[in-house]
């Protein structure tokens, strides 16, 4: 899964990352503007995009 690998090298930890995903809540916080950027958008325009996508 090579999505799961860009992911997780945007954490401080990978292995670490990778692991509480595998084996714990599922959840990880990740830093952006490392390997991605966010976004705020009003809903509409965002469910827009997202019906586009």
């Amino acid at each position: 899964m090579r999505s799961v690998e860009w992911l997780a090298a945007a954490a401080a930890d990978p292995r670490a990352c990778k692991r509480q995903w595998e084996h714990g809540t599922g959840f990880v916080l990740l830093e952006a503007g490392r390997y991605w950027n966010v976004l705020s958008v009003p809903e509409e325009l965002g469910l827009s995009a997202l019906d586009m996508l």
